[in-house]
C-alpha cells in the first residue's frame, strides 16, 4: 500500500487576513469571504462560564490543559483550546460580562513573540461562526468554526503551499474536499476524519498516517 504522509499538528487557529484564492469548482459551496470581517453566525445558547482562578487551576488555560485566558490589559477572557508556553493574548473587540463577544481580533504571543493572529466571531468567549487566521509559519485557515474548531466549509493552507479546500469536521477534512500538494499533485474525494483512500493510496492530512492506515485496513 502506498503511503502519502502529510499529517501536521493542528494548532489553535488565530490570524489575520490571507490572500484571496481561486473560485471553487462549479457546483461546490463557496467558502466564506476572507477580505472582510467575518459575518456573525446565528445566535447560539449561552455557555456556562466558570470563573478564572487567580493562580492556575482547571479553569485557567495552561500548556496541555485547555481553559480560559484573559487579556492582561482589559481582563476580557477567551477560551483557549490549545495553550502554549508563556502565552499572552490580546483581544480587540467587545467584552460582555468579562467575555469576548462579537467580531474582533486575537493576537497570541509566546514569550513576547507573536505566534498567531485572527479575526473571528466570539460568542461568550468561544469562537463560533467564521474565522480568518494565520500562524507564524505562514499556515492559515479561512472558514467556518463550531465549538472553537474548524467545522463546516473552509480552506487550510500550509506554509509550504499545500492546500485543502472543502468540508471539515472537528478540525479535520471530512466529506467532499480537494488537497493540492506543493508540487501540484491533487487528491480529491470524500474524506473521513482527515483520511482519504484512493485505491491503494492512503492520504492523511491534519491527522496521523497510522490512524488512516488502520482505518483503511479495517474498511
Amino acid at each position: 500500500m502506498r503511503q502519502l504522509v502529510l499529517a501536521v499538528p493542528l494548532l489553535t487557529l488565530a490570524a489575520a487576513l490571507i490572500p484571496a484564492r481561486a473560485q471553487p469548482a462549479p457546483g461546490t459551496k463557496p467558502p466564506p469571504a476572507v477580505s472582510a470581517v467575518p459575518q456573525a453566525a446565528a445566535p447560539t445558547a449561552p455557555r456556562a462560564v466558570p470563573p478564572v482562578t487567580a493562580q492556575g487551576g482547571s479553569e485557567t488555560a495552561s500548556p496541555g490543559h485547555p481553559g480560559w485566558i484573559a487579556d492582561n490589559r482589559t481582563g476580557c477572557r477567551i477560551w483557549d483550546g490549545a495553550p502554549i508556553e508563556s502565552e499572552a493574548v490580546t483581544w480587540t473587540g467587545s467584552c460582555v460580562d468579562g467575555l469576548a463577544d462579537g467580531e474582533g481580533a486575537v493576537v497570541r504571543r509566546s514569550n513576547g513573540a507573536v505566534v498567531s493572529m485572527s479575526r473571528s466571531t466570539k460568542r461568550r468567549g468561544h469562537t463560533e461562526g467564521s474565522i480568518v487566521t494565520i500562524l507564524q509559519d505562514g499556515s492559515s485557515y479561512a472558514g467556518e468554526v463550531r465549538n472553537d474548531l474548524p467545522s463546516g466549509y473552509g480552506v487550510f493552507i500550509l506554509g509550504n503551499g499545500t492546500r485543502y479546500e472543502g468540508s471539515i469536521s472537528v478540525g479535520k477534512p471530512n466529506g467532499e474536499g480537494t488537497l493540492t500538494m506543493a508540487d501540484g499533485e491533487v487528491r480529491r474525494g470524500v474524506w473521513h476524519a482527515g483520511c482519504l483512500r484512493e485505491g491503494g493510496t492512503v492520504t492523511a492530512f491534519l491527522t496521523r498516517q497510522a490512524d488512516c492506515e488502520r482505518a483503511a485496513g479495517a474498511g
